[in-house]
């Protein structure tokens, strides 16, 4: 089975929404043995049929960590542009490493004493793409 990118907005249109499923770890060929005996209506079984599905998806380039990975898949841009090219990464000014995500000084929403940003990604996302005049990060 293989399913190409289906159902491309043509240029111009309004995207306001995107919807990606990332299931680190889930090989393509545990999708092709099970999806037949998934229920046919099933959100799976639409988002193959009817999403973007790549049967041989591969990375292009050494590292695949999860933080490099989602960003290289949310900008459509390698890690040498994007720049998140590990999970964690040596702040000198705390001089210790740290998750790519932290940046000391922005709060996640709802949390106590946990911080994150993207202040790391270089690129735009297809959430900024969306978002007519928004940035991710400078730059």
């Amino acid at each position: 089975m293989h399913v190409e990118a289906a159902r491309a907005n043509p240029p111009g249109s309004n995207v306001r929404l995107v919807v990606a499923v990332v299931i680190d770890q889930l090989p393509s060929w545990v999708i092709e043995r099970y999806l037949p005996l998934l229920d046919a209506d099933g959100a799976i079984r639409r988002a193959v049929a009817s999403g973007a599905y790549y049967e041989r998806a591969r990375y292009d380039y050494a590292g695949t960590y999860t933080a490099p990975g989602h960003a290289t898949l949310f900008t459509g841009v390698l890690p040498r542009v994007h720049g998140v090219v590990a999970n964690e990464v040596w702040d000198p000014r705390r001089s210790k490493v740290v998750s790519v995500v932290d940046d000391a000084e922005h709060a996640v929403l709802g949390s106590e004493g946990q911080f994150a940003s993207p202040l790391a990604l270089r690129a735009p996302t297809v959430a900024d793409d969306a978002k007519t005049g928004s940035k991710s990060a400078p730059g």
